[in-house]
């Protein structure tokens, strides 16, 4: 296996001469918290191949968009995939990423689900509200609290995930705005902040909408000790005793993908 040079697919690590490549899929902020497949890969078998999922720039912002960008790459033409991984919302691309890869190759792929959830309506909005406080520093307390009673406002009247989104790109674009204003900062900076949430939202809503729980019927769900209400939805469950942050940091996790990896 060689070092993957197209945009669609991030190596976390490249191991030429294996047989072996996994897939995940993570929406990896900066500066999160939660441990990352970097993570992960730190305590798997050093000599497999893992790829990590890249954000499209421009084309589709639906599911569609996203699934044909990364199964397009000319990297994954004829190449086996021995499992696809999701985390948290990831999950759900996951999922259907490992159904598509199945029906290709008449082989069914592994897929595991790291304490998977489809977006919801109360999780971007703590997103949303993180992502505000963020701004915190270069807002006034008014400002950031009329922000956040925006938020908190929308949140009360969203319907679904995608209207909730169109919602929070024109509070955080104003408070932005706002926040680089009172900085001394351009409207490009505003500009390249706002971009980046939007790309966020868009991934959450793109997922909000792929989200069907048969797709999930063949996968192992890999849980924290803090485990979501989708934990049981899976072929299988694997409990690891460690806190939802550090769960892809876990010697559990990494058990479970070698696992997966090997039966198949």
């Amino acid at each position: 296996m060689t070092e993957n040079g197209t945009s669609a697919w991030r190596p976390l690590r490249s191991a030429d001469g294996t047989d072996t490549l996994v897939l995940a899929v993570d929406y990896a902020l900066t500066g999160r918290p939660e441990a990352t497949f970097s993570d992960l890969t730190s305590v798997l078998p050093a000599s497999w191949a893992v790829w990590e999922t890249r954000q499209p720039d421009t084309g589709r912002p639906d599911a569609e968009g996203y699934l044909g960008y990364w199964l397009s790459d000319p990297a994954l033409s004829g190449t086996r995939v021995d499992a696809v991984l999701g985390y948290c919302t990831g999950g759900v691309f996951a999922a259907e990423l490992a159904e598509r890869l199945s029906a290709a190759t008449g082989d069914p792929v592994p897929v595991l689900l790291f304490d998977p959830e489809p977006p919801l309506v109360d999780g971007l909005a703590t997103d949303a509200r993180s992502a505000l406080s963020g701004l915190g520093s270069m807002l006034t307390a008014e400002q950031l609290r009329n922000a956040l009673d925006r938020l908190d406002k929308s949140v009360a009247e969203a319907a679904d995930v995608p209207g909730l989104a169109g919602e929070l790109r024109d509070i955080y674009a104003a408070a932005a705005r706002t926040a680089c204003r009172s900085a001394g900062l351009g409207e490009d900076i505003a500009d390249q902040l706002t971009s980046a949430f939007v790309r966020y939202l868009q991934y959450s809503s793109a997922a909000s909408r792929l989200f069907a729980e048969p797709a999930w019927r063949r996968a192992t769900v890999v849980s924290s000790a803090e485990p979501t209400r989708w934990a049981d939805r899976g072929a299988d469950r694997v409990d690891c005793p460690v806190p939802h942050a550090r769960l892809l940091a876990s010697a559990c996790a990494a058990d479970a993908v070698a696992g997966a990896v090997e039966l198949y």
